[in-house]
């Protein structure tokens, strides 16, 4: 009889380990002593090793991983400050030393890109000039796009890639706060705003019309007119064109072009209108790769940082509790 009770007895099991290789660790002060653990319910042995969304480190990561709108509403918020005050430096009363010393600075872009056998700004407007329907269209896809095509990228990242937004919205981030550096530091008046002679070009939403003139109301006194060098149009042009590139799937070509071709229309239709030279463009383009370089270059002494050392557990060490590195 006692050797049926013995028999009889339920025998503790062991839970099996995860697909991952790894052992449920009992931290249980009661049990340490005692050498056996309490038996798993059957339905905890029979359910795949799923991550538990309740578990509060879990729910602790799954916050972290989401955008933080309201931390990037108050960088937009920063942003636009510094904006306004690098135009009240030298922009807000067009006082004649501020256009002066930007004139200067417009003409010695100018003569850089005739040494550099890239002043073109005349033979593309000319093509256009002629044509006063298209350069309305023009002013009104340049007032327009500038800030909804960039607007759209960034929900849809947010709301569609939410891994890949927070990348790129910090490249958009460094990236501006570049240019606003450059606009404080070096003001250069666009080639509409000129005096006539070389380097001067028609300021054709002025002349033509368009959505708006910069000359004229509110954005007389929002935008900042000796912020040509480095081109913000395209700066974030691009950044859009990345951004959706690196983000959709490969199979979709003709999404493929039509992203390529909006940076390439960009650069045109600032020239056409007079607001860029050449080489601001070009500006725009490294502003963005530096932007992305800082962001990187960021990203990836993060990631060392934060990479998790992991210990082989084999065996008996199994049941030991892991314990961290110095």
């Amino acid at each position: 009889m006692g050797a049926e009770r013995v028999c009889r007895t339920p025998v503790p099991r062991r839970r099996p380990p995860s697909r991952e290789g790894t052992t449920a660790i009992s931290t249980d002060p009661s049990a340490a002593g005692s050498g056996t653990s309490d038996p798993a319910p059957a339905e905890a042995l029979l359910t795949p090793s799923v991550p538990d969304a309740s578990h509060p480190q879990r729910r602790s990561r799954s916050l972290r991983s989401r955008p933080r709108i309201l931390g990037d509403f108050a960088i937009a918020v920063v942003g636009y400050l510094l904006y306004a005050e690098a135009r009240s430096l030298h922009g807000e009363s067009l006082h004649a030393a501020d256009a002066t010393r930007a004139a200067t600075h417009g003409h010695a872009v100018y003569g850089l890109e005739q040494r550099l056998h890239v002043d073109w700004e005349h033979a593309v407007q000319a093509l256009f000039l002629g044509h006063p329907t298209t350069l309305r269209l023009i002013g009104g896809f340049y007032g327009s796009a500038h800030f909804l095509v960039t607007f759209g990228v960034l929900m849809w990242l947010l709301l569609r890639r939410p891994q890949a937004y927070r990348y790129w919205r910090s490249v958009l981030a460094v990236a501006t706060f570049l240019a606003l550096v450059v606009f404080v530091l070096y003001p250069v008046m666009p080639p509409r705003l000129l005096p006539p002679g070389p380097g001067h070009t028609v300021d054709t939403m002025e002349v033509y019309g368009g959505l708006w003139s910069y000359n004229h109301g509110v954005l007389e006194h929002i935008t900042d007119p000796f912020a040509a060098m480095p081109s913000l149009h395209l700066a974030w042009a691009t950044w859009c064109a990345a951004a959706v590139w690196y983000a959709l799937p490969a199979r979709s070509w003709l999404v493929r072009v039509l992203v390529i071709g909006y940076p390439v229309a960009v650069y045109t239709v600032v020239i056409i209108t007079g607001t860029h030279f050449m080489v601001d463009g070009l500006a725009g383009v490294v502003t963005l790769l530096l932007g992305v370089a800082l962001v990187s270059l960021w990203y990836r002494r993060r990631s060392r940082a934060e990479t998790p050392v992991a210990l082989p557990v084999t065996g008996d060490d199994s049941r030991q509790q892991s314990t961290s590195l110095p």
